[in-house]
């Protein structure tokens, strides 16, 4: 079996795929258009136009898509399977997966290039004559952070599938898309506290009885940057802004922690 061929027919043979791609694309480039014409005059941030942040989403745009087909892909891999449970291998079963993971990756990449490419177009044509636009987007930092709004993107999208794939259903998957970054959230903003104020850990169990402390491990409130606003070209009153590496251990956290529950399933499971 061309697990990778059998993948992508499966995949561009649903409407559910192309529904959702179709839907994410339009709300990014409304997203993008209206952040252009009402705020680009106030906050400056060119990045925040091409990743069509919406600060009210726990996720991008494109990471909720992404992590909506991957946990299709197996939902529906259950309720159309035409793959019989004694003619998939365990190995066979590993190499479906790991095309799904990479169909899902290709999916959420190209999510994000049509964001950015959306992106630069309302700037281009909202903004023509301001050169200085364009030169914030060829520094380090907005590179960083657009390379880390497409890495976010496929993350969520692995999330879906693979909490599809642990929990058996694509409800479950599009749910933990959802659940995990409100979870990991506070966790990080906490940590970033901690790291930006030079709290040891030999004192963090005593700061952890302060009020401030427990106000960070709440998931919401006012005026706090949400959990991906480095990423989004957003950065909110915090000081936690460059914490790019919290942001990839929280990402890459959950993804992991999924794929190794999955691989003890492997082992003791028959079926898909």
């Amino acid at each position: 079996m061309h697990a990778l061929s059998y993948e992508w027919r499966r995949m561009s043979g649903v409407r559910s795929t192309w529904l959702i791609v179709a839907v994410a694309v339009l709300l990014e480039l409304a997203v993008s258009a209206m952040t252009t014409r009402h705020l680009l005059g106030v906050t400056h941030q060119p990045v925040r136009v091409l990743t069509a942040a919406v600060p009210l989403l726990p996720l991008p745009i494109a990471a909720m898509a992404a992590g909506a087909v991957g946990a299709l892909s197996f939902g529906e891999e259950l309720r159309y399977s035409v793959l019989t449970p004694h003619a998939v291998t365990r190995l066979r079963r590993l190499r479906l997966l790991l095309a799904k993971l990479f169909m899902v990756a290709l999916v959420a990449l190209l999510l994000s290039a049509v964001s950015v490419a959306g992106g630069l177009l309302m700037l281009r044509y909202g903004h023509p004559g301001d050169g200085a636009l364009r030169h914030q987007l060829t520094r380090p930092a907005a590179l960083r952070a657009l390379a880390g709004y497409a890495g976010l993107a496929v993350a969520g999208g692995w999330t879906g599938l693979l909490a599809a794939v642990v929990l058996r259903g694509a409800a479950a998957g599009m749910l933990a898309v959802l659940l995990v970054p409100v979870a990991a959230q506070p966790l990080v903003r906490y940590a970033a506290h901690v790291l930006a104020h030079g709290h040891t850990l030999s004192a963090l169990g005593v700061h952890l009885h302060g009020r401030h402390t427990l106000a960070l491990l709440l998931p919401v409130g006012h005026g706090r940057e949400w959990a991906y606003a480095p990423l989004s070209g957003v950065h909110g009153p915090g000081t936690w802004a460059a914490s790019y590496g919290l942001l990839v251990a929280a990402a890459a956290f959950p993804v992991g922690l999924l794929l190794l529950v999955h691989l003890v399933q492997l082992v003791r499971r028959r079926g898909l």
